[in-house]
């Protein structure tokens, strides 16, 4: 077997398994079909998919960040809540920490983004 279409829930599954090098190593041969992946092979399928999920949330966080800037939303402003929608958002707790940190990047601190 090679990698699944349902990319974003195989990339959840392999960040369930930080700190759990074995554990890793067994979903990556039972159910994503890498079968002999070493510790070393683990390791580095969860780094990619951590730096994956990182500039994902950043890049995203960014154009947030230009589009509440394109309509003046600046620090003071009144209070903003973005929706979004898709299961990367709702199954990765890491991309919506990356996406906050992005807003942050491009607007500042404080700027009241929820």
């Amino acid at each position: 077997g090679g990698v699944k279409d349902k990319t974003s829930e195989d990339v959840s599954l392999v960040l369930e398994f930080e700190g759990n090098v074995p554990g890793l190593r067994e979903l990556l041969d039972q159910k994503l079909g890498f079968h002999g992946a070493s510790e070393g092979d683990a390791e580095k399928v969860l780094a990619v998919c951590q730096a994956v999920v990182e500039r994902a949330g950043l890049v995203g966080g960014a154009a947030i960040a230009g589009v509440l800037q394109h309509i003046g939303i600046t620090r003071g402003s009144s209070p903003v809540s973005v929706g979004i929608d898709g299961s990367v958002f709702k199954h990765l707790s890491h991309f919506r920490d990356a996406l906050n940190r992005g807003i942050t990047a491009v607007m500042g601190d404080g700027v009241p983004v929820s």
